[in-house]
């Protein structure tokens, strides 16, 4: 999906998009890009200055995410995915225990008590 987004590279224009959320800046970035696959796209907490849109597609969602504090990848199944910056801290993915390693409660790795 980024190497489809890296080869489109924009043209310049006068300059958009002042104010905007960063998840909006990144949803017109791949709409500019006639991007048709799945997205997950939060909201954004910043609010980014306006874009030529001259860059390479990628770059200027890479730039945003970055700008953003954020995370901008592509899942497994294709799914376009941008995270802001507090997901980290919000997310139950990133702030509850997904698994524990062990011998078992109470014993010790070398078979001791």
């Amino acid at each position: 999906e980024f190497g489809s987004l890296a080869r489109l590279n924009g043209f310049v224009q006068a300059a958009v998009g002042a104010g905007e959320t960063s998840g909006r800046r990144i949803h017109r970035l791949l709409d500019a890009a006639m991007h048709t696959g799945a997205r997950d796209i939060a909201v954004g907490t910043i609010t980014v200055q306006g874009t030529t849109m001259e860059a390479n597609r990628i770059t200027e969602i890479k730039l945003t995410a970055d700008s953003e504090g954020g995370a901008v990848w592509v899942t497994a199944d294709g799914t376009v995915k941008f995270v802001d910056q507090y997901s980290l801290i919000e997310s139950s993915r990133s702030n509850t225990v997904q698994v524990t390693y062990g011998d078992g409660p109470g014993e010790s790795s070398d078979g001791l008590a």
